[in-house]
């Protein structure tokens, strides 16, 4: 077994929220512009002074042609195509979900290193839903990408010295958050203040497992993963409170939200 399959496993137990501490992985920032010094794993400013990102990743909305093809679907990903997934060069997560209010959706994220490792998974991915193509309407796949520059997990506080370990991510929740951007702004001008201001709110919500945001095109998206499906959706309240209040120059507030019960979860960029 390989070091990246080994610990891809290891990364099935996820640390509970017990406490007030969370890590925020952060690889870089804009030079003198984050001032929320006691985040754990700081990084530094390019020489541009721009934002280097932490990994990258793919999210994925996949439509079956009948929603009881769900469990089929489900357990042909986990028995055979997560293994390659997870055996690729660059690999840092992957996780697949069932729509909640969308009986025939599925949704996959993928972490990489690099968008260049994406490739892989895309010969991969190709094969899979062609061998089951009487079961996926591929056509109509929405697909968001882009660098990741922020991630957070759980983290024991000072007081709890050693994690406590709980089952995998299988049970859990995730919360998609689909922005917009208003025209001629750029959503990596916030990313301090939401490190300092919004990361802290989500992260002390009850059964909080981790959180992904990247920018696309035309916006920005935020994941969030929790251990109940309320949590999930007090993240999301949470976000729009927190978004009309502070990011009223950036976006209108109202994101395109997809709420989805988690059934495979390998995530080691959460135990960096």
């Amino acid at each position: 077994m390989t070091k990246r399959m080994e610990r891809a496993m290891i990364s099935r137990r996820s640390l509970t929220a017990t406490g007030a501490g969370f890590a925020i992985g952060v690889l870089a920032r804009r030079a003198g512009a984050l001032a929320h010094e006691a985040t754990p794993e700081a990084g530094e400013a390019t020489p541009a002074g721009g934002l280097t990102p932490l990994g990258y990743s793919s999210i994925r909305l996949r439509k079956l042609t009948a929603p009881e093809h769900r469990a089929k679907v489900n357990a042909l990903v986990i028995e055979q195509f997560a293994p390659e997934v997870v055996a690729i060069e660059g690999f840092e997560g992957y996780l697949v979900g069932d729509v909640i209010d969308q009986p025939e959706g599925s949704i996959s994220v993928l972490v990489l290193d690099h968008a260049d490792d994406e490739a892989a998974f895309d010969v991969l991915a190709t094969a899979f839903v062609g061998s089951i193509a009487d079961m996926v309407e591929a056509a109509a796949t929405r697909q968001w990408s882009g660098d990741l520059y922020m991630t957070a997990s759980p983290a024991p506080s000072a007081a709890t010295p050693v994690a406590t370990p709980m089952p995998g991510m299988e049970a859990g929740y995730a919360a998609l958050r689909i922005h917009t951007s208003l025209p001629n702004t750029d959503p990596l001008d916030f990313v301090p203040e939401a490190i300092a201001g919004f990361l802290p709110i989500v992260t002390a919500l009850p059964g909080f497992l981790g959180y992904l945001w990247f920018p696309i095109e035309a916006g920005f998206v935020a994941l969030s993963l929790y251990d109940t499906e309320s949590s999930a959706q007090a993240s999301t309240l949470a976000a729009k409170d927190w978004a009309t209040e502070h990011l009223k120059d950036y976006t209108d507030g109202n994101p395109e939200v997809i709420n989805a019960s988690v059934v495979y979860a390998e995530l080691p960029i959460f135990e960096k």
